[in-house]
């Protein structure tokens, strides 16, 4: 019995030895943008040879990978998930349109340029970085809410560490513990592409500018071997530096060159570096992510028998998350800048049940970002007394800021119109807790223009409101006659405006509006018999808007359109009585880089004969493209649209701000009656072939058309069309 009892205790104590004698393993991911993808296949193959590993330490898109697996995301869920990622729009510098206040949807139609300068406490100011990264915080975050609230990342399935770099002093900063989401942005933000992250006092931006391979950091926790991946990008020669990006590219790999070098020179014989080879892929090649995974495989199969020996037969991966679980949620709070009425933020934030998805919040939070006034919106799920709160943070640089915006516009058909100007403005977009707005504009180029407004809501949902105007402007236009230039006016004009609404979501509003106009034909150029005129006009109306369109320049689905009812009557301030209803709606639908537009409208005078400057008129850009602009003009006008485009490709000209070219083909059919300026009525067809780019600078279209009758009109255009 002795002699037994001695050996289970030897066998035990064997046992301990064995189990004590396990290295602490460490897996340290470098940052290297697109090419951390291959930190996916070596954590992959990891798995597949049962090499447990103790922390993780990440910087940049290594503590994306890193730090989502170590929260216990599965590798296989985060290589399905980024290889299909729509890298372009998580990296966009603009709030998904479809998201957008319906408001806010509306500066589309003016300015290309929006928000980019502003005022605020006596100096100007501009953006910090291309983008703030709320896409990528909601990205991450969309992984971590499910998770029971840990903000010691010691506590994660793996503990780790993400390492970023405060920007004032250039010194590493170790990030565990806090908003892991948030520790992951600031680990990735690259300067000038994304805001630094203020992060306990830290101006935090990408953790590769100090630290690219934090295997110092690692070798702090006690790690007996490191595995150590490095993707960082070398540095290029001089024939591949050859545009903005790659310049921007190579400053940051000059930056992480020196201490990458200085990383590898701590490493020991007992340590593994993987160096993946990624030729093919570079940082920012985001669309070949997918292709950066198996070379992280073949590096870390090259190590296979030195791997093997890290092995543990009992051990099967990291504890997993919870996979697609509803969110307990007993309360909204709201922490920080609260610049709106609490009811105002509860409205946006508010749930049918108490259980919901990650999905769900994240369309609320992007519903509230929608209205453009926060530079950040920071949320997590917390352990209250009551059970879990949502909190949310709106983070604000400026209090009250005066945005200064601009847009070129150009619209030339080569004849008659030769339009060429610029429209700059000035906006406080929240000068009160219900977002009252103040506005001026100013028009400049062939014809002037000067608009005020204010938008007021008027309750704490911000959906009734309304929106006082007033214009005054002079605009030459030409009269053409059976499609000849007759003569050319001067068109002053004077109008106010007063509209009364509700908005409904942000997809659509319904108003009720007054409008004065006061018009002074001049005529310059053209028979003497047709005679100057001044006429006045008041109106009436109600209409209902709709606008779920994804983008206004090249639209690839939604409907934008509006039912409007007017009368015109002496009572309201006019010279004339007469009704008019104008309908338009434009549908767009699209499957992989080909997109189709169908768009129709139909206006109608109801009773009676309108004046000149309520007449209709067709001919232009996708208005019948084979005329002049505005070449046909009557009491009453319809027209009918199919607009084909194909992505040919993207102009990468700015960083995060890629330049889509498309080709594309029109049909159009449109007639005018009622007085028109043709000898006969019959509808006109048009054809046209385009290509257009949607450039920083606004959409700009190049198209040639043709009509049935014989006519042809070569138009180019920098200004929204789809309006």
């Amino acid at each position: 019995m002795k002699k037994f009892l001695t050996i289970v205790l030897i066998l035990t104590n064997f046992s301990l030895a064995s189990a004590q004698a396990r290295p602490k393993v460490g897996l340290v991911l470098s940052g290297g943008g697109a090419r951390g993808a291959a930190h996916i296949g070596v954590i992959e193959t990891l798995e597949e040879m049962h090499v447990p590993i103790d922390f993780i330490v990440g910087t940049s898109m290594g503590a994306v990978i890193g730090g989502l697996y170590a929260a216990g995301i599965p590798i296989q869920t985060i290589k399905e998930d980024f290889s299909s990622l729509n890298w372009d729009e998580t990296f966009s510098y603009n709030i998904k349109r479809t998201d957008l206040y319906f408001r806010r949807k509306l500066d589309s139609d003016i300015f290309i340029i929006k928000n980019f300068i502003s005022y605020d406490n006596g100096q100007l100011h501009i953006p910090s970085g291309i983008i703030t990264g709320q896409n990528l915080y909601e990205l991450f975050n969309a992984y971590l809410l499910q998770e029971e609230p840990i903000k010691d990342f010691n506590h994660l399935s793996i503990p780790f560490k993400a390492v970023s770099t405060d920007l004032v002093t250039g010194k590493p900063i170790v990030l565990e513990k806090g908003d892991l989401a948030l520790s992951l942005l600031a680990s990735m933000a690259v300067p000038g592409i994304i805001s630094p992250i203020d992060i306990n006092g830290y101006l935090l931006v990408d953790g590769g500018v100090s630290c690219n391979l934090p295997i110092e950091i690692a070798k702090s926790m006690g790690a007996d071997i490191l595995i150590v991946v490095n993707v960082g990008t070398p540095l290029s020669t001089k024939d591949e530096i050859n545009d903005l990006t790659t310049v921007l590219g190579q400053l940051t790999n000059i930056l992480t060159d020196k201490n990458v070098k200085y990383s590898e020179s701590l490493l020991t014989s007992k340590d593994i570096l993987l160096t993946p080879t990624l030729n093919d892929v570079g940082t920012a090649d985001f669309s070949k992510f997918a292709q950066g995974i198996n070379p992280g495989k073949v590096a870390a199969l090259q190590q296979k028998e030195r791997l093997s020996k890290l092995a543990s037969a009992d051990y099967y991966g990291v504890p997993l998350a919870p996979d697609n679980e509803d969110i307990l949620i007993n309360e909204v709070r709201i922490k920080g800048q609260a610049s709106l009425y609490p009811e105002t933020y509860f409205h946006y934030l508010s749930f049918d049940t108490q259980y919901v998805t990650p999905e769900e919040i994240t369309k609320k939070i992007d519903r509230l970002y929608g209205l453009s006034i926060f530079d950040r919106i920071y949320y997590g799920i917390e352990s209250t007394p009551e059970g879990y709160s949502l909190t949310v943070q709106p983070q604000q640089s400026a209090k009250d800021p005066l945005y200064f915006q601009g847009s070129l516009f150009l619209d030339t058909d080569f004849m008659a119109t030769n339009e060429f100007g610029l429209v700059l403005g000035v906006t406080n977009e929240r000068f009160n807790s219900l977002l009252g707005e103040w506005r001026i504009l100013a028009n400049i180029g062939k014809g002037e223009k000067l608009f005020a407004e204010i938008y007021q809501p008027l309750t704490r949902d911000l959906n009734w409101f309304i929106n006082p105007t007033a214009a005054i402007s002079r605009t030459p236009g030409t009269l053409y006659y059976d499609y000849d230039p007759l003569a050319v006016y001067l068109d002053t004009e004077i109008a106010f405006s007063l509209s009364f609404g509700r908005n409904f979501s942000n997809w659509s509003r319904i108003r009720a509006f007054w409008e004065y106009q006061n018009n002074d034909l001049k005529r310059r150029t053209g028979p003497e018999f047709l005679p100057d005129a001044h006429i006045e006009d008041g109106q009436l109306g109600l209409s209902l808007e709709w606008d779920t369109v994804d983008n206004l320049y090249f639209p690839h689905h939604g409907i934008k359109g509006h039912v409007t009812l007017t009368s015109f009557d002496e009572a309201f301030g006019g010279d004339s009585d007469f009704k008019q209803l104008k309908i338009s709606n434009l549908a767009a639908v699209s499957s992989g880089k080909h997109a189709l537009a169908l768009g129709a409208l139909y206006n109608r005078t109801l009773e009676d004969i309108p004046s000149f400057p309520q007449k209709f008129y067709l001919g232009g850009l996708f208005e019948l493209t084979g005329l002049n602009s505005l070449e046909l003009i009557g009491n009453n006008s319809a027209l009918i649209s199919a607009i084909y485009f194909y992505q040919l490709k993207k102009l990468q000209i700015i960083p995060n701000r890629p330049s889509p070219v498309y080709v594309g083909a029109t049909i159009e059919e449109g007639k005018v009656w009622g007085q028109p300026n043709l000898s006969q009525n019959s509808a006109v067809g048009s054809a046209s072939l385009f290509i257009g780019v949607d450039s920083i600078l606004g959409p700009i279209y190049l198209a040639f058309g043709a009509t049935d009758n014989g006519h042809k009109a070569l138009h180019l255009t920098l200004r929204p069309v789809f309006k």
